[in-house]
């Protein structure tokens, strides 16, 4: 729910207590998150508010006159009725990047191009944006970031001119594949219906798409008219790198969403020794402080960096399910991609007995959990409780041995049933195993009173309340029943 007025009260109040001292003082603020609606209109703000627009739940790839987002068609209506309120300034402090992601290659010429003069328009004076975790990703941004630090400068510039003269200087001959290449990858996120942040999105927009097959033609392409080392070699040479990343990253998931774990860490591997290459090399400089910054991709996306976007959210489901399918154990069921889903906004799922064994009633609809994430199934803005519910069956082959059931990770707390018995949380499991705390992290429970040689019902009830930034919501990664090799195994 908005609080915007709490907020204009508390600096109307401060403004007016400070003028007699201050009357040039100027309150800048964030319009955000809840604070992103208008206030009420009996709370008119004081001029001297200056609005700072930071749309951070919004669609954070596409423009505001893409069909394609409704989200950022909601943004131009905030824009507008900040304005009418007539402040003496207003700021833009948005996102060039896909939030929270490992720095994957992103095109927003379309975005830029048109929203960066409709800001103007609309009085924005003052451009401050967010690229990519901690700072700007020549092999991953280019040339985004170019066209946009040229449109701050002057909203009137020639786009496709600039654009041109861009791809002649930076790829030398080259310049018409990697042309082709960069119009490919901006067609891939300016005319998807994708959104969520954290690369989720890059699944759905590349894994079984054609375009990927084109993006690797057009970069051998260019690669073929650049056989000698110089300028345009490395910039190409980078920009590849960048692209065999994401590829490795793409195939990564892939082989985890089919619990193929020991593929899963082969290509994590290659995809962690591309992002110490890129990391580790830099840019032509003047000077070692200036070479020290133009890095190709920002120190944080070094493999040994825990708070690194990937090792964040995506490492530890991949390290975790090879060691209880290849290291420790076996699987012995998959959970498909596909779950019966419903929403639960009053809560009463439980006194309902949703998680009760067998079929139900009611409005269940499908719901995917690997292939796409919530938001790109129409749940963008939902935060609150829903239900998973989906059957396995269990083989006759694994009686008698101890079974776990594992989740790779979910957003943001999971309660979990098996054949309608409680058996744990993923915050608190059940006997102290681990499913350790937090949201994207794999986490373990036992499987008890299965049917074996039959069908099993397991029931999650989510709970996803708070955080709205990336757009990602219950089940994100692979569930399965295993069980180790050693009995005794503790986790």
């Amino acid at each position: 729910p908005s609080v915007t007025g709490r907020y204009i009260w508390f600096f109307n109040r401060m403004l007016e207590a400070l003028a007699a001292d201050y009357p040039n003082l100027h309150i800048v603020w964030y319009v955000y998150a809840a604070h992103m609606m208008p206030p009420p209109s009996t709370l008119p703000p004081n001029p001297r508010i200056v609005h700072v627009f930071a749309p951070i739940d919004l669609d954070r790839i596409r423009g505001m006159d893409n069909p394609m987002s409704p989200d950022r068609y909601a943004l131009r209506w905030v824009i507008d009725s900040w304005s009418a309120l007539k402040p003496n300034e207003m700021y833009y402090r948005g996102y060039y990047n896909n939030l929270a992601c490992p720095q994957f290659p992103i095109s927003q010429i379309d975005r830029i191009r048109h929203e960066t003069p409709a800001f103007h328009a609309k009085g924005i004076n003052v451009m401050r944006v967010e690229v990519i975790d901690g700072g700007p990703s020549w092999s991953a941004q280019t040339p985004s970031l170019y066209l946009a630090t040229r449109m701050m400068w002057n909203v009137a510039t020639d786009v496709d001119a600039l654009l041109e003269e861009f791809y002649r200087l930076y790829y030398g001959a080259a310049a018409p594949p990697m042309q082709q290449y960069h119009e490919e990858l901006e067609s891939a996120f300016r005319d998807t219906p994708y959104l969520t942040g954290s690369s989720y999105v890059y699944f759905p927009i590349f894994m079984r798409d054609p375009r990927r097959e084109r993006m690797r033609g057009h970069l051998d392409a260019a690669a073929a008219l650049l056989p000698n080392q110089g300028i345009h070699a490395e910039r190409l040479g980078a920009v590849r790198m960048a692209w065999d990343r994401l590829e490795a990253f793409l195939d990564m998931m892939d082989a985890r969403n089919r619990c193929d774990f020991q593929h899963a860490a082969g290509r994590m591997r290659v995809f962690n020794d591309l992002s110490d290459r890129l990391v580790n090399t830099v840019l032509e400089g003047d000077g070692d402080a200036e070479r020290s910054r133009m890095r190709w991709l920002t120190w944080r996306s070094r493999s040994d960096n825990p708070r690194s976007m990937f090792n964040r959210f995506f490492a530890a489901p991949v390290i975790a399910g090879h060691h209880r399918a290849v290291e420790a154990g076996e699987v012995v069921a998959t959970m498909p991609d596909e779950w019966l889903f419903l929403l639960d906004p009053a809560e009463i799922g439980e006194i309902g007995g949703w998680q009760r064994p067998g079929e139900l009633g009611g409005n269940w609809q499908p719901l995917k959990t690997l292939s796409r994430s919530w938001s790109d199934q129409g749940l963008h803005s939902y935060k609150g409780v829903a239900w998973y519910r989906q059957k396995v069956h269990i083989p006759e082959g694994f009686a008698g041995r101890r079974v776990y059931l594992w989740f790779g990770g979910v957003d943001q707390v999971a309660h979990v049933w098996i054949n309608g018995r409680f058996a744990g949380t993923s915050r608190e499991p059940e006997e102290g195993l681990p499913g350790v705390p937090g949201s994207f992290r794999p986490f373990d429970m036992p499987a008890r009173d299965l049917l074996f040689g039959s069908d099993n019902w397991v029931v999650v009830k989510m709970e996803n309340r708070t955080v709205a930034e990336l757009g990602t919501g219950g089940i994100l990664a692979p569930v399965m029943f295993w069980s180790p090799h050693d009995p005794d195994w503790q986790p």
